[in-house]
């Protein structure tokens, strides 16, 4: 670092009291002269500093969460985006920079934080120039298998009971293809105009009522589910259900995944008999409803009508259910999904995996743009009957919903300049504090987890938790996160393992989880 001159007064005190996070980069014009004024030439950015130089300058300071996060001192936005990856916009000509008038000036005129350490050639962002309409599809949910009242109790014990409500949901592929051009694989967060944003445990436990705590979701992820399926859904479920291969060979049946579309055919109703159903069958008709909600909403899959057998081995004992983290699973796996759709790699995949109905939840109650309005003021009957079957935040958005704002031909260049256009006014950040005391009982249950930086594990996905990094959604002031992501290296490691890679192997024994 070189010093190059004392800033003036006034600057000094708008960077001490606007810049509040030590990721993303300041950038410092120079003076304009009194010819280029006459000529009304465009001020050109000549140098970059992020939040740690500022630190050791002694000009770093957090300021309330009410605050802006970030000052730009641009002329011209297009020059610069929040976080833009290395070389996008602004400083690639380094003529124009004049040591007098600058603050700091930094080893290289393309300086970028250490943090991100994916190159923007690599990163999905650099497609917006050459293919500014590339954009995925995201499946929405619909639930199928009808609900019967006598698999409440065995739901509830699950922590599966609210999302279990949610019988429709719709998507905004549009502006989830915008959000996925600011994920950010390194941090696990949204890197916006207004800071760092990104989906937490609080969310997917207000949102959804699903536990974030309990046993890991691991273990086998291929075998010989045979015994196992037939056991758990009935004799000969087996060769009723399986999905077929797509490449014909000696064995006609994947042996991985269930045929969403045979399972609901077989399930159509609860199977009653001669009278009453029989326990057994009971726990049949209800590990089905909870497979069809795997496969359609917690746990997607690109083509959208299979669900794993693997997931049946946690539902075979239903009188004393295990107790597993369905939260944490579903956030690793959304992670996991994002972190590979924002890859340069990934610019064929058309359409985005996972949860990605819990993305458009969170999207609709923290960011103002595309929000609907649910259809003439309809709500949820918030905390009846009781505090274990009222339902979760994330009911307000799976009834009847308009738009205020009709946008759905614009495509994804509408929500990238709105999202590039967020300022302080657009972003709720605590959504769900109005409503916090009618929330379910498992939400309080779990609150003292929100915050916590763990490991989140699904199978043979590892992903980690970084609330220190928006604490402001917690409604807490955002200082310099104490521990650092992972470095490159773990992170590249971890996202090698994938299921091809995990057959007949017990996921739970094969990882030592770097923190």
């Amino acid at each position: 670092m070189k010093n190059a001159g004392t800033p003036c007064a006034n600057l000094v005190r708008l960077i001490k009291t606007h810049l509040v996070s030590p990721l993303h980069t300041i950038c410092f014009l120079r003076t304009p002269t009194a010819t280029e004024e006459n000529k009304k030439k465009k001020r050109q950015p000549v140098v970059a500093v992020d939040g740690p130089d500022l630190l050791r300058l002694g000009l770093w300071r957090p300021t309330s969460s009410a605050g802006p996060l970030v000052l730009l001192l641009l002329w011209r936005p297009k020059y610069y985006k929040m976080s833009a990856p290395r070389g996008e916009y602004g400083y690639q000509n380094t003529n124009d920079v004049f040591e007098e008038d600058v603050v700091t000036q930094t080893q290289s005129s393309n300086h970028f934080s250490s943090l991100l350490w994916m190159p923007h050639q690599q990163h999905r962002s650099s497609l917006i120039s050459t293919d500014p309409n590339n954009g995925v599809r995201a499946r929405g949910h619909k639930h199928i298998i009808p609900y019967h009242w006598q698999c409440e109790n065995i739901l509830k014990s699950l922590g599966l009971y609210q999302v279990s409500q949610m019988k429709v949901a719709n998507v905004d592929s549009s502006l989830l293809s915008g959000l996925l051009e600011r994920w950010r694989p390194e941090t696990h967060t949204f890197h916006l105009p207004v800071g760092e944003m990104t989906i937490t445990l609080e969310d997917v436990s207000c949102l959804w009522a699903l536990p974030i705590t309990g046993i890991p979701v691991t273990g086998m992820s291929d075998g010989n589910w045979e015994g196992l399926v037939n056991e758990c859904l009935g004799v000969g479920a087996w060769d009723e259900l399986m999905k077929p291969k797509k490449r014909p060979s000696e064995i006609k049946k994947s042996g991985y995944a269930i045929n969403l579309k045979r399972l609901r055919n077989r399930f159509k109703a609860m199977p009653s008999g001669q009278g009453e159903p029989t326990p057994e069958q009971i726990h049949q008709y209800t590990r089905a409803y909870i497979l069809d909600l795997f496969g359609s909403l917690l746990f997607t899959d690109s083509s959208g009508d299979s669900v794993p057998v693997m997931y049946l081995q946690f539902l075979r004992d239903l009188n004393t259910p295990g107790q597993y983290n369905w939260g944490g699973a579903v956030l690793a796996l959304l992670y996991r999904n994002l972190c590979w759709g924002a890859t340069r790699k990934a610019k064929m995949v058309k359409t985005l995996a996972g949860p990605v109905v819990l993305l458009q939840h969170w999207a609709w109650s923290r960011l103002q743009t595309g929000r609907p309005c649910p259809y003439k003021g309809w709500a949820p009957d918030w905390g009846r009957p009781d505090s274990q079957s009222c339902p979760a935040f994330g009911a307000k958005w799976c009834g009847a919903i308009e738009y205020k704002q009709p946008h759905g031909k614009a495509g994804v260049k509408y929500f990238r300049n709105q999202l590039q256009d967020l300022r302080e006014g657009n972003i709720d950040w605590e959504p769900y504090k109005q409503l916090w005391s009618r929330m379910p009982s498992r939400v309080h249950q779990d609150a003292e987890f929100f915050r916590a930086r763990v490991p989140l594990v699904h199978f043979w996905i590892i992903e980690h938790h970084y609330p220190d990094r928006v604490m402001r959604q917690f409604g807490y002031r955002q200082a310099i996160p104490v521990l650092e992501p992972l470095p490159e290296d773990d992170v590249r490691k971890l996202h090698k393992y994938v299921h091809s890679s995990m057959c007949t192997t017990n996921c739970s024994c094969v990882f030592s989880v770097p923190y």
